[in-house]
């Protein structure tokens, strides 16, 4: 393991801790994601890690790129209701219904709302869970518990909206794994995916059509 793999892991440990002590905390999750995200970022630079470690390497063949993630946002749209029966039947807590007032809201907001979703979901949560965790775990305890394991931090570190919007994002996030391993390991898939459900499910929140407002 690296020594920027270590120190990431020891960052990511720090920033799970936090989120389960300040649980009520959403401040706790953003500024650890934007720490690990400019760690990330200031290791790319220095020379301390190479794109292809954080699964940034630049693909050879785009289109292909661009319409496996178009296929698996397919999928992830697939298995939203097994996703939201497993969240409700473990936490007994039932997805709210469409709310009139909350859907007004978000349309005055979507722009604002889908350029967040993309820097903060689709580029930094990718970068964090697919190129930074699983690219430390994978040579430690292979690809699949890797995914676990980065899909079981993202639902503690959004534990913050409570226990069934943590375990369904704990969910999706390993689908992303899965995505990320499918693909060789290209991060530009997972964050195209990830933007693009978030696009589409903020859109339908914002219509009155969607319990949900992002992955």
């Amino acid at each position: 393991m690296t020594l920027f793999h270590q120190i990431a892991l020891g960052l990511i440990v720090l920033w799970l801790a936090a989120a389960v002590v300040l649980r009520r905390s959403r401040l706790a999750a953003m500024a650890g994601l934007g720490v690990l995200g400019l760690y990330a970022v200031i290791a790319l630079v220095t020379g301390m890690t190479a794109p292809a470690a954080l699964g940034l390497a630049w693909p050879q063949h785009w289109l292909h790129t661009v319409m496996f993630a178009i296929f698996w946002a397919g999928v992830m749209f697939a298995f939203l209701p097994t996703v939201e029966w497993a969240a409700e039947t473990l936490t007994r807590q039932e997805t709210a219904q469409p709310d009139t007032l909350a859907a007004a809201a978000a349309r005055q907001n979507l722009v604002p709302a889908i350029a967040s979703a993309w820097l903060f979901g689709a580029v930094l949560e990718e970068l964090v869970f697919r190129g930074v965790a699983m690219g430390a775990l994978i040579p430690l305890a292979g690809p699949w518990i890797a995914a676990a394991a980065a899909a079981v931090a993202a639902g503690v570190v959004h534990i913050h909206k409570g226990p069934r919007a943590a375990l369904m994002i704990a969910q999706f996030s390993f689908l992303f794994g899965v995505l990320y391993i499918a693909n060789g390991y290209d991060l530009w898939s997972t964050i195209l995916a990830h933007g693009l459900c978030d696009t589409i499910m903020l859109a339908r929140y914002a219509s009155g059509r969607a319990k949900l407002s992002r992955f």
